[in-house]
């Protein structure tokens, strides 16, 4: 039977692939000879440890798997993770070094997302500035401890159940995304519970056309998205202050 599949150019193969998890998108490989160095010449990855957690596979191999594949690419358009692994298996170090990788090759879209209950990691500074990244989604059990933030060129931003170590950081966060376009966050919690409220200047983003709050308390300035054209907000908890808009 005629291998049509195979016969087609390189980047539309390299974009039927991208749609499947970087694991299967590699396993492909074996297929033809055609297909052997596509699977690692990707520039969209998605990695799901979930697969080598059920099998009972060494959790190493997951991790030298996403450390090799990244490093192979010159150029990364999109990075995204997703793992059910406990802090046990998965360290801050690993996971911060993989986003390092994707950046240092102009990563536009990150998408992050812990799905285990207890596996609280810290981001660090060196991946809160990325001067290529457009999108960034953040969901789980994941801790700001910076307030030092640089997204020039974002324009969408999701946070979901994301830990901030004070209020005022998730402030900086968004003063850190001067282009941003669209903002969502959701369960945001704070490891110090103060009366803190944001002094740093009361801003606006003025690019902002959409924005969703919902299940944020205190410490965050509605000043900061009140220009926005459509704005949600759900269970927002709120100082007189913080709900000042003039």
């Amino acid at each position: 039977m005629e291998d049509k599949i195979s016969a087609l150019p390189d980047d539309i193969l390299r974009h039927i692939l991208s749609f499947l998890p970087t694991q299967n998108a590699v396993a492909t490989t074996v297929l033809s000879k055609a297909w052997r160095f596509l699977g690692f010449s990707l520039s969209t990855l998605y990695f799901d440890d979930q697969t080598y957690l059920i099998s009972h596979k060494p959790y190493s191999s997951f991790q030298q798997f996403v450390r090799t594949i990244t490093l192979q690419q010159p150029r990364i358009t999109s990075f995204r993770l997703k793992t059910i692994a406990s802090q046990f298996k998965l360290l801050s170090s690993d996971f911060n070094e993989w986003i390092e990788f994707a950046m240092q090759r102009g990563v536009q879209i990150l998408d992050i997302h812990l799905a285990h209950p207890f596996a609280m990691l810290n981001l660090n500074f060196r991946v809160l500035s990325c001067r290529t990244l457009v999108v960034l989604k953040l969901k789980g059990w994941l801790c700001v401890d910076t307030p030092n933030i640089d997204f020039p060129s974002l324009k969408t931003l999701i946070l979901d159940a994301v830990d901030f170590i004070e209020p005022q950081y998730l402030m900086e966060f968004l003063h850190g995304c001067p282009n941003l376009e669209f903002f969502e966050a959701k369960n945001i919690e704070y490891y110090f519970h103060n009366d803190y409220s944001y002094d740093g200047g009361v801003f606006s983003l003025p690019t902002l056309i959409g924005a969703k709050v919902y299940n944020v308390e205190l410490g965050f300035h509605l000043k900061a998205i009140c220009n926005a054209q459509t704005l949600r907000l759900d269970k927002y908890n709120a100082t007189l202050k913080n709900m000042d808009f003039v």
